[in-house]
């Protein structure tokens, strides 16, 4: 597999690591909690946040911090810094953009297919990881303050097989919710000993944002790399076949 095709494989592998949720059942009081942020967060046309994750393992402890910008109607996009180089992600629902300002380069990542706009639309669908957790598992912890925000937190488990060559893995999830807008204000997700904790500050309600807030106008001295997600599928399903038949 060439490494054009790993990377963008990789950014599909981003973009679709939402689990879907388990079948089952909730308490009255935890449905309650659910509707009410549920209905909360449709009444919000974009937001924006300044996030921060950190992940922690026996090995390392990394914290980064980036700013998040969605619209539901328009598309979303990340702002970031590796060092001090400034990363933009930019996503149309059709087209997803990765820019490296500093080296002149930009990915261009197409969806060749209604199912990969679906894809690129999860980020903001599946914003609040509560509604993809076991339902039975899931439980209403307290209804407290977060930093100022009136904040359901929730707890609950999920399974996912995107980690540890596809093994079933269970995902241990503490989620404080706003009662408000029902964005998340801050997540701790734990995989045996590895722990990432999010959290999103200075949320801002954005309804003023535009189809041009989303769209990428490459710089004429930036270099691109094009790639439809579906062709870029295609050629590793054909390189891992070659593979196989050469080594039998």
């Amino acid at each position: 597999m060439n490494r054009r095709t790993k990377f963008s494989l990789a950014v599909v592998g981003i973009l679709i690591a939402w689990a879907t949720a388990q079948a089952g059942t909730s308490s009255p009081e935890v449905s309650q909690a659910l509707a009410e942020i549920e209905k909360a967060y449709a009444q919000v046309p974009g937001f924006q946040a300044e996030v921060t994750t950190r992940h922690q393992t026996q090995e390392s402890d990394v914290v980064a911090t980036r700013v998040l910008t969605v619209s539901k109607k328009f598309g979303w996009k990340i702002v970031d810094w590796v060092g001090d180089q400034r990363r933009e992600i930019i996503n149309d629902f059709r087209t997803n953009y990765v820019y490296l300002r500093e080296q002149k380069k930009v990915l261009k990542l197409t969806a060749t297919s209604p199912e990969l706009e679906q894809e690129f639309r999860k980020p903001v669908v599946e914003l609040n990881p509560v509604f993809l957790l076991d339902r039975n598992s899931l439980r209403l912890v307290s209804t407290e303050e977060f930093e100022g925000e009136p904040v359901y937190h929730f707890s609950g488990t999920t399974t996912t097989q995107m980690m540890q060559r596809g093994k079933p893995v269970t995902v241990e999830v503490d989620a404080w919710v706003s009662r408000h807008d029902g964005i998340p204000r801050k997540t701790v997700e734990k995989i045996g000993n590895a722990k990432g904790t999010t959290i999103y500050r200075r949320v801002s309600i954005r309804p003023d944002l535009t189809a041009e807030d989303f769209h990428f106008q490459k710089p004429q001295d930036v270099a691109e790399l094009s790639i439809p997600l579906g062709e870029a599928e295609t050629v590793a399903e054909e390189e891992k076949t070659t593979g196989n038949t050469k080594s039998n």
